[in-house]
């Protein structure tokens, strides 16, 4: 059983929950007219697959990168797959016009934004699409940063009270 207080980071949870719990369901989904389940070891294949896709863009330890894309599966892999290569995760609400994109792809110096394909392209971006990921099931080789639990892990922005949205930057330790 997975022991929550030696977990320090994003890495080390998917790694272990995959471990401890491999081919259990932990996320069933209905893309069109079938459904899929994901097992624990899927979401870590899937996310090494990311986590590849970003080192071959040259993303690296720190870096940022804009998730925009509707909510499912695919979206957690690529939250992990950032995580996993130790960049920092910075979600855009599906709601968000390109205009706010931009400003905080310049806030947070961006170095790239995954989005879906049916979302506007940012121009002055380096902009992938999830769909043009095509996900397997094989062992993926990334070169793993070492990641610690003070690093930045995510920059959510938000608006609070205030109406201006700003970034509020959270640890690994922090989540």
């Amino acid at each position: 059983m997975i022991n929550l207080n030696r977990i320090k980071t994003f890495p080390e949870f998917v790694k272990a929950i995959a471990k401890d719990y491999n081919d259990k369901p932990a996320l069933k989904f209905r893309p069109r007219f079938r459904a899929l389940t994901w097992t624990y070891n899927d979401i870590l294949l899937h996310s090494l697959q990311i986590a590849e896709e970003l080192e071959k863009r040259n993303v690296q330890h720190g870096d940022k990168v804009l998730i925009w894309s509707y909510n499912s599966p695919y979206w957690i892999a690529i939250f992990f797959g950032i995580q996993l290569k130790g960049a920092i995760a910075v979600p855009i609400n599906l709601q968000n016009i390109p205009e706010f994109i931009k400003k905080v792809a310049e806030q947070t110096n961006a170095k790239l934004l995954i989005k879906s394909e049916r979302l506007s392209k940012i121009r002055n971006l380096k902009n992938l699409n999830l769909e043009d990921i095509r996900l397997d099931s094989k062992e993926h080789v990334i070169k793993e940063p070492k990641v610690k639990e003070n690093d930045l892990a995510e920059i959510v922005y938000t608006s609070g009270t205030t109406g201006e949205p700003k970034g509020v930057m959270l640890t690994h330790r922090n989540i």
